[in-house]
C-alpha cells in the first residue's frame, strides 16, 4: 500500500512564518557562508538567523518589494491568516467532493 495520490484540485498548504522569513533572508545567509555551500547549510544558517530575530521583529517584519512599495508582513499573523484561509479552502473544496460524489451515484 502506497500514499493516497494527492488532488491538484486541492488548496495548497499555507507558508509558516519560518518559511515566509526564510525566503525573504535567504541571500543574506548564503552571504554570510563560503562560496559554493550546500542547501542543507543554508538552512542551518536561516534557522540560527531566525532564533537570533526578537519577537517583536518576528511580528512585524517589513521587506520591500513591487515598484518600491514597503510591504509590512506581520509574520506569526500572516501565517495564522494564511492557515485560515487553508482551512475556508479545504472545506469548500471537501464539500464540492461530496456534492460530486452525491451526484455519481
Amino acid at each position: 500500500m502506497g500514499r493516497a495520490k494527492k488532488d491538484p484540485n486541492a488548496p495548497k498548504r499555507p507558508q509558516t512564518a519560518f518559511f515566509l522569513f526564510a525566503a525573504d533572508n535567504r541571500a543574506d545567509a548564503k552571504k554570510c557562508l563560503p562560496e559554493g555551500s550546500r542547501v542543507s547549510e543554508v538552512a542551518k544558517k536561516l534557522g540560527v538567523m531566525w532564533k537570533e530575530v526578537d519577537a517583536k521583529t518576528k511580528e512585524k517584519y517589513q521587506v520591500s518589494r513591487l515598484r518600491s512599495f514597503q510591504v509590512s508582513i506581520k509574520f506569526q499573523s500572516q501565517a495564522e491568516e494564511n492557515k485560515a484561509k487553508y482551512a475556508e479552502e479545504m472545506e469548500a473544496y471537501r464539500n464540492s467532493q461530496a456534492v460530486t460524489a452525491n451526484d455519481s451515484e
